[in-house]
């Protein structure tokens, strides 16, 4: 698969579609431009959790600014915020997160881009994107962003009949509100999460980008203890839970900013529509949490994806709030099998939820900006600890969550095809039939090749597949 998916990724990184000025190529091999086009090509290596460590794939896309959603997606947007003098450094001096020490020198715009993918070659189509994903790169280059419409809008679509763990009462306003909350979470959690926060350097001349007489570690009262020496970077210093870790500090910042006002008047919502917007927010997020449980494996103790991981670790922080602001009941569903509800009290988001998330996100932006490995790694792999102690009993719970667990969606994507002059866009049915043609048709030229290749991959990897007791001898 790796092999096709870099063949689909030059295949698309070769087309010429005529693109304007402001056409964007992303990779982790050369520099980025922080410049909005009609079109967007991304081509690099990612870093993604595996069951055992950290792995690398290649994973590229090909997406266009579709000039009917350029009103709806494109234009109320956080950068604008930035640009109108909201930035992140005057939402912080505001709401007192954390002091104005632990935030950047200079607050890099980033560039926002909402985009409808054409094609998108990797093991899995994210909602969106945020790059380059190297920290000590956001720290002093900038970033950029990029909302994949298209995906959301079908990726994140939802029955009633297949929702599962709410309140009957919540499910219609769910429904209504889930996407549009999430356009303000993802834009929150990729522009102003992944593009917040200063890490402590000394460099290679003994030189401090902080002052290390004034800054105070606002969680001890005393001054800085502990940075990055030179050479060190975050992924190096804290290794297997970067990842999960600063997806959770992002996803805690898109929830703890989308209840300022300002923040929402950008997205288009005031009055009791922002409210709703705030509600199903943090709903979504709470049964996120749920869920995530599907992706914990009891027998290895560990997580196997870094987002789930990191929405459980929330939910973990909103329970511990207490007062009632979330609850997670037992209960049975009308087939006699386990069921569980997940109860958010809205009235007790701002009193309880707020301060709660405040300060945990004061914690998670301090150890990492301060680069204290052990203090981080007791307060994540702490709140990411799944055991079957009551009252929630988590591992009962995975269970459930795995009883009631919706098939995965599989994604078809459409193909191009050039007839003289004109591209064509061909489009299959949202069918397993559909996405096998897509899939066939995509490369009519070496199809038999690449499946030669993708069957030899799939033989060499098959022992990795058995059970114990079938595996080879010296595999088990």
């Amino acid at each position: 698969m790796a092999l096709l998916a870099v063949g689909l990724v030059l295949a698309l990184l070769a087309t010429d579609l005529a693109a304007p000025s402001g056409d964007t190529l992303l990779s982790a091999f050369s520099p980025f431009k922080q410049i909005s086009g009609a079109q967007d090509k991304e081509l690099g290596f990612r870093v993604h959790s595996g069951p055992a460590e950290p792995q690398q794939q290649m994973s590229g896309e090909l997406g266009m600014v579709m000039a009917k959603c350029i009103g709806k997606r494109a234009s109320p947007l956080p950068v604008r915020a930035a640009l109108d003098g909201i930035t992140l450094v005057s939402l912080v001096r505001q709401e007192h997160i954390v002091l104005l020490a632990f935030e950047k020198d200079k607050f890099l715009t980033p560039d926002f881009t909402s985009l409808d993918v054409l094609t998108f070659a990797g093991s899995g189509i994210p909602a969106g994107i945020n790059i380059p994903n190297y920290d000590d790169l956001r720290q002093t280059e900038g970033f950029k962003n990029v909302s994949l419409g298209n995906v959301l809008a079908v990726a994140y679509a939802t029955q009633r009949e297949k929702l599962t763990f709410l309140e009957e009462e919540d499910k219609d306003l769910y429904i209504r509100w889930k996407e549009p909350s999430f356009d303000v979470q993802v834009g929150l959690h990729e522009l102003l999460g992944h593009g917040s926060g200063k890490l402590f350097v000394q460099d290679e001349k003994g030189a401090f980008n902080f002052d290390q007489k004034t800054v105070i570690n606002p969680e001890t009262g005393e001054q800085i203890q502990s940075w990055y020496r030179s050479g060190e970077t975050w992924d190096s210093k804290f290794s297997t839970i970067a990842s999960s870790y600063e997806e959770c500090r992002a996803e805690s910042v898109g929830l703890y900013l989308c209840l300022h006002p300002q923040v929402l008047e950008i997205f288009g919502f005031e009055g009791a529509d922002a409210e709703d917007v705030i509600y199903v927010n943090w709903l979504n997020m709470v049964r996120a949490g749920l869920l995530a449980l599907e992706f914990y494996t009891p027998e290895a103790s560990n997580w196997r994806q870094a987002h789930m991981q990191a929405r459980f670790v929330i939910l973990r922080v909103l329970l511990e709030a207490g007062e009632g602001l979330v609850t997670i009941t037992p209960t049975t569903g009308s087939d006699g099998r386990p069921d569980a509800r997940v109860r958010l009290d809205r009235s007790k988001i701002r009193p309880v939820g707020k301060p709660a998330l405040e300060r945990f996100l004061r914690r998670l932006q301090v150890l990492k900006s301060t680069g204290d490995v052990s203090g981080g790694r007791a307060l994540y792999e702490g709140y990411a600890a799944v055991t079957d102690a009551p009252p929630e009993c988590f591992l009962t719970l995975r269970d459930t969550v795995l009883l009631r667990k919706e098939s995965r969606k599989l994604i078809v994507q459409p193909n191009t095809r050039l007839e003289g002059s004109e591209v064509q866009l061909l489009e299959y049915e949202a069918s397993a039939a559909g996405l096998i043609r897509s899939f066939s048709e995509r490369f009519p030229e070496d199809g038999p090749e690449l499946e030669q290749v993708l069957t030899q991959l799939a033989t060499a990897d098959a022992q990795f597949w058995k059970g114990p007791c079938e595996a080879p001898s010296g595999q088990a």
